[in-house]
C-alpha cells in the first residue's frame, strides 16, 4: 500500500501524413476513482506513481484521450496489493522541568490512506503512555505527548501495533538537544 504503482507513457507513434507526434490526456482509474492523470504534450516520456487505496486485488484502467490524429487506448490490468509499511520519525525534547519530555512523532504511509491507530511509548520494558494517531493530510499522521518522571537521557521504543491498511512497527527515539547560541554585544 505505501509503494506506488509506477506508470510510463511513451508516445512514440508518428501520424502518417500530418508527421504530428501523440497529445492528449491519460488517465489511471481504480475501483471507479480517477488516481492519477498526466498530459502527453511531446516526445518525452512520462513516468509518475499511482498509490492504489484497497488491499487485494486492484483492477486498473489506464486510458489515453486520443488526439486529431490518434485514437484513444485502453489498457486493463490488476495489480495485488498488501498491508503497507509506515515510517515512524519523531523527537523527544527536554523542557526546562528536569524528567518532563515533549513527545512528537510522525507516521508516514501511502499518500492515499494516513496510518491510523494507537502507539505504545515504552521506556525500557514498562509502557509509559498511548496515544492516538491523527491524520494530518498527505499520508502523514501525528502524536503528541508530555512525558514526566524520565532520567536525563531516556531512549524511548515506540510501538505501532498497525492497523486495516499497515503492518506493526517500532522505532526508538532519544533526546533532541536544542541547540543554544549567545553572541556578545
Amino acid at each position: 500500500l505505501d509503494r506506488p504503482m509506477t506508470v510510463t507513457v511513451v508516445p512514440s507513434g508518428t501520424a502518417p501524413f500530418a508527421n504530428a507526434k501523440a497529445t492528449g490526456t491519460v488517465t489511471v482509474t481504480a475501483g471507479g476513482k480517477e488516481l492519477a492523470r498526466a498530459i502527453v504534450s511531446n516526445t518525452n516520456t512520462i513516468t509518475f506513481p499511482v498509490y492504489l487505496q484497497a488491499l487485494g486485488a486492484n483492477p486498473y484502467v489506464i486510458t489515453y484521450s486520443g488526439d486529431s490524429n490518434f485514437l484513444p487506448q485502453t489498457v486493463n490490468g490488476s495489480v495485488f496489493v498488501t498491508l503497507g509499511r509506515i515510517t515512524i520519525t519523531g523527537g523527544l525534547e527536554r523542557s526546562p522541568v528536569p524528567g518532563t519530555y515533549t513527545l512528537t512523532v510522525r507516521a508516514t504511509g501511502s499518500p492515499a490512506v494516513a496510518p491510523t491507530g494507537t502507539l505504545s511509548i515504552m521506556n525500557g520494558g514498562t509502557e509509559i503512555a498511548k496515544v492516538t494517531l491523527v491524520p494530518s493530510g498527505g499520508g502523514i499522521s501525528t502524536a503528541h505527548a508530555t512525558l514526566t518522571n524520565l532520567p536525563a537521557s531516556p531512549t524511548l521504543t515506540i510501538n505501532y501495533a498497525g492497523d486495516a491498511f499497515y503492518q506493526s512497527g517500532t522505532q526508538q527515539l532519544r533526546v533532541v538537544e536544542t541547540r543554544q547560541h549567545s553572541a556578545r554585544h
